[in-house]
């Protein structure tokens, strides 16, 4: 049930409408369709978020507490028991701050429940940037925060309760990691009326970073809420990659001249000159492919199911029933009549540029059968279905990650 709410959430995120009139412009509501609710709420449950607060251990890195504000880490931590650790959420206290009006929030909440994981990975793969969910758990009538904007997209999703939010155009707009919005001038906050809307469970707001915004719980239940933080590549990376290639060439590394040769049209000549030199020495579709190469590297490659997929490789035969793993990422090229499929964490398989259709058959098929795979004979059918389960690309049926 849950691939399906997965999918609603990426498509809403690359659809043609959403590029062109909301991405990094404005906010996007998207109301839940009748008899949606439940189903967005699977994708994180409070029992689920209880259960992961009693883990114990949590740093105040993973779960940190709010309400108008942050609370400082000392009054809901104690000393840890590890040496590595110096301070632990005490759990018991955060039940106490959170029954006196406190915001709980669970960081990077795909480290810990396996459908958030999904979620960012697929936002990941889908769209070519990076993700991660944090868990709100806001009491009736409260405010976790004061009015603020983020340094990354927002994509809210509702799952329990209603979040009343008012957003605003901002007068610093598209932020970076290192701008704050305590920092900016009264008149740099927000410009313009706010947008005032209610979520209910399994409505879904799209929030561009930079955008300043406020979220209240109007009650009378407990809100619960999952943030997915995008943190798309900018043109800016692409100017800053260009930078590092320039420190290469000694020219860029010459001394400015003295004071007395310093004529503003001199500067600007060599100025334009070596902005011009710069320029030159970057590929920007290279640079990209590039980035995205970096961020397909960077993804967990071993998957829920991998292991009992290799244990049951004894009874691997044509009627086997097998899908690509949820998260699966990868790239295709050829090369002097060599298929090349680079895998994260892996470097890349070789196979004969003949397979071709029978590989992408296998990585793009929901669910199929070795014998399904078209183009190779009962050899061959065999022969790449066990590299690609043991290669971590294919799981068995039966043994298949949760959320599909």
């Amino acid at each position: 049930m849950a691939r399906p709410i997965i999918d609603a959430v990426i498509d809403a995120l690359r659809s043609d409408s959403f590029a062109r009139e909301h991405r990094d412009r404005r906010p996007l509501h998207l109301p839940c369709e009748p008899g949606q609710a439940h189903d967005f709420s699977s994708l994180l449950s409070l029992d689920q978020l209880d259960a992961i607060l009693s883990r114990g251990a949590l740093t105040p890195e993973q779960v940190s507490l709010s309400r108008g504000g942050a609370l400082p880490p000392e009054d809901f931590t104690k000393p840890g028991t590890l040496l590595e650790v110096e301070r632990v959420v005490d759990v018991q206290r955060v039940v106490e701050l959170h029954s006196r009006g406190a915001t709980i929030v669970v960081n990077a909440i795909e480290e810990h429940a396996e459908l958030p994981f999904l979620l960012c990975q697929a936002a990941e793969l889908a769209l070519g940037l990076r993700a991660s969910a944090n868990a709100f758990l806001t009491p009736p009538g409260e405010r976790g925060f004061p009015r603020h904007w983020d340094t990354s997209d927002s994509f809210v999703i509702q799952l329990r309760g209603r979040k009343r939010w008012r957003l605003w155009a901002s007068g610093h707009p598209l932020p970076l990691a290192h701008h704050s919005y305590f920092d900016q001038g009264e008149d740099r906050r927000e410009r313009g009326q706010p947008l005032e809307l209610e979520l209910g469970p399994g409505d879904r707001l799209y929030v561009p970073r930079g955008w300043v915004h406020e979220a209240q719980n109007p009650g009378p239940e407990t809100s619960l809420h999952l943030a997915l933080a995008l943190h798309p590549h900018r043109w800016i990376d692409l100017m800053r990659r260009a930078l590092a290639r320039a420190e290469a060439d000694p020219r860029f590394r010459e001394a400015l001249p003295p004071p007395a040769e310093r004529e503003p049209e001199r500067l600007a000549a060599r100025f334009t000159e070596l902005g011009q030199r710069m320029l030159a020495t970057i590929d920007p579709a290279a640079e990209v492919d590039a980035l995205s190469r970096e961020l397909l590297a960077s993804a967990p490659r071993f998957a829920r199911g991998q292991l009992a997929s290799v244990v049951g490789l004894a009874a691997l035969g044509p009627s086997t029933w097998l899908r690509p793993r949820v998260d699966l990422r990868y790239r295709l090229s050829t090369r002097d009549e060599q298929l090349i499929l680079d895998v994260p964490d892996h470097g890349t398989l070789e196979l004969p540029e003949r397979v071709t259709r029978a590989l992408r058959f296998c990585l793009e098929t929901p669910r199929f059968r070795v014998a399904d795979i078209p183009d190779l004979d009962a050899d061959g059918q065999h022969t790449i279905a066990l590299r690609m389960v043991v290669e971590g690309l294919l799981l068995l049926d039966e043994a298949v990650e949760p959320g599909t």
